[in-house]
C-alpha cells in the first residue's frame, strides 16, 4: 500500500471511529476534528474526498457493507416463504430504526450513486437467501427489489406514512404489521 493509500485509509478509519462515537450524527463531526485525529492538514482530506459529506458517505457505505456482508438472519425453514421474507424484512427494518442516521446516509448514497454491488443490491441478495435458495428466478428477484425499495422509501418517509396511513413506523408492533401487510401483497407462495 502506498503512502497515499495509507493516508486515505487512516482518514476513513478515524472517521468511522467518530461516526460510531456520535451514533452516526455527522453534524457532530468536523473536518478539523478528523484532521486532528489523523494528524494531517484539512486540505488533504478535501483532496481525497472533496468535502465532509463525501467522506461521511464513503465511511457509512463501508460500515453498512460490513454489516450486510455478515447479515445472515436465522430463518426458520419450517416457515412459509412469505413468513421467511417477513421475518427478514422486520430484522432489516429494525436495523434502520436503531441506526437512523447511518441508514439514511446509506440509502440516499445508494439512490444518488447506484452501483451493481452497493448496499441496496447486497441487501436484496440477503433477502434472496432468506428464501432459502440462491434463486435466479426473475419473479423472486423482482419481488425482493420491490420490497427493499419500499422499505427504504417508507423509512425515509416514515413521518409522512404516519399521516397518510395512520401507521407509526417508529412503533415496532405497527412497523411489523405494516411490513407483514406489504409482504402479504407482493410475495406469492410456492
Amino acid at each position: 500500500m502506498t503512502k497515499s493509500e495509507k493516508t486515505k485509509e487512516k482518514i476513513i478509519s478515524k472517521t468511522i471511529e467518530l461516526i460510531k462515537e456520535t451514533n452516526g450524527n455527522s453534524e457532530n463531526i468536523t473536518i478539523r476534528k478528523i484532521a486532528q485525529q489523523c494528524e494531517i492538514g484539512i486540505g488533504l482530506i478535501n483532496h481525497y474526498f472533496i468535502n465532509k459529506d463525501k467522506l461521511i458517505e464513503c465511511c457509512i457505505q463501508r460500515i453498512i457493507n460490513d454489516i450486510v456482508v455478515f447479515f445472515k438472519p436465522t430463518i426458520n425453514t419450517n416457515l412459509s416463504k412469505r413468513n421467511r421474507v417477513h421475518q427478514t424484512a422486520c430484522k432489516v427494518y429494525d436495523f434502520f430504526m436503531f441506526n437512523p442516521s447511518i441508514s439514511k446516509i446509506s440509502i440516499i448514497g445508494d439512490l444518488s450513486n447506484p452501483m451493481i454491488l452497493d448496499n441496496t443490491s447486497k441487501s436484496q441478495m440477503g433477502f434472496i437467501n432468506s428464501l432459502n435458495k440462491n434463486s435466479d428466478d426473475y419473479q423472486d428477484k423482482l419481488t425482493i427489489m420491490i420490497l427493499v425499495f419500499m422499505m427504504q422509501e417508507s423509512f425515509l418517509r416514515r413521518n409522512i406514512i404516519k399521516e397518510q396511513l395512520g401507521c407509526d413506523l417508529n412503533i415496532k408492533e405497527e412497523r411489523d404489521k405494516f411490513i407483514k401487510d406489504f409482504v402479504d401483497i407482493i410475495v406469492k407462495e410456492d
